[in-house]
């Protein structure tokens, strides 16, 4: 059922973003497109573009498997299998502010990067209220309901829960301020410093997660969340200082 759902969403998706785009699409055929670029668009352009947005998807998609591994070989496996879906689902929810952001700042923030400080104020806000809302769930009663009562979890699964969900809280503004880097870099084709933050935190995540739990014995949950949080702060640390080369490379004020 849960196979047929997503494949049920993922074509209504596919159907509704066909039909939305459709006039657009219509008056590009017939303008001959947008002509205005310096040069002509080549295969590289596309590439070096692309790569990194896909190594973005590719690593929220692919982490959990890793970690799900890591979790199975670890103290409290079952409890921390059951809740991980579960909790990663909350957490997901607050992360889409981030996703969405990558896109809106790469369409929006200029040229020579005039729209920044905009966009940078914006991002702040925006990580702010994701991590806000997701505190507000993890440190008040709405954590028992989302686990308990949505979700269907026991009262001890429940409470196994609350620690983890509560560490995990500060995710969404790390996630935003990352993805904000991210998308200043390559607006200003910096691509290949995304694609090695990227490397770096899958890397950071796995060596926390081996060494946490081989090594210290951590609880299988608690060394996964914490492997999330110290990838997504080694990528957005290694992202400061391309960050700020390209920031010379516009006409733009921080």
């Amino acid at each position: 059922m849960g196979a047929t759902a997503w494949l049920a969403g993922v074509l209504a998706e596919a159907i509704a973003s066909r039909l939305m785009v459709r006039n657009i699409v219509n008056q590009l055929l017939k303008t001959g497109g947008d002509l205005s670029q310096e040069k002509p668009l080549g295969y590289k352009d596309i590439i070096d573009f692309y790569t990194p947005l896909a190594s973005s998807s590719m690593l929220s998609l692919g982490i959990r498997p890793l970690v799900t591994f890591f979790m199975g070989r670890s103290l409290f496996a079952i409890e921390s299998l059951a809740v991980f879906p579960v909790i990663y689902g909350l957490v997901g929810m607050f992360l889409t502010f981030g996703w969405s952001l990558q896109e809106t700042c790469i369409a929006l923030i200029g040229q020579q990067f005039e729209n920044f400080k905009r966009l940078k104020n914006f991002a702040l806000g925006l990580g702010l209220f994701a991590a806000g809302g997701l505190f507000l769930i993890a440190f008040t009663p709405l954590s028992t309901g989302w686990f308990h009562d949505i979700s269907g979890l026991s009262t001890e699964l429940t409470n196994f829960s609350m620690t983890p969900t509560r560490m995990i809280a500060i995710i969404p503004l790390l996630h935003v301020l990352v993805c904000f880097l991210q998308s200043s870099l390559i607006a200003a084709r910096f691509t290949g410093a995304v694609i090695k933050s990227t490397a770096i935190e899958v890397t950071a995540i796995i060596g926390f997660l081996f060494i946490g739990i081989h090594y210290f014995d951590m609880i299988g949950i608690i060394a996964a969340v914490l492997a999330l949080i110290v990838g997504r702060f080694f990528s957005g640390a290694y992202l400061t200082i391309p960050f700020y080369k390209a920031l010379k490379t516009k006409s733009c004020l921080l």
